[in-house]
């Protein structure tokens, strides 16, 4: 039904995103994270702030969860 092909066409669109989403979240990670040109002690709050983000990101739930 045309209902159904609505549906497979959105959840792939969705699919999509997501996976373009998460590589972009991985090359930014990989710019934050090994930038050599900044101290160990940077580094490491990079790696903190990046852990706190992560946390948030993981625990970010949709609007239809919380009507």
């Amino acid at each position: 039904s045309i209902r159904r092909q609505r549906q497979m066409c959105i959840r792939d669109r969705f699919k999509s995103a997501k996976l373009e989403i998460e590589s972009i979240i991985r090359d930014v990670c990989d710019r934050v994270l090994y930038d050599t040109r900044l101290s160990r002690q940077t580094q490491k709050l990079r790696a903190d702030a990046l852990g706190i983000v992560g946390h948030v990101y993981v625990h970010v739930q949709s609007d239809e969860d919380h009507p």
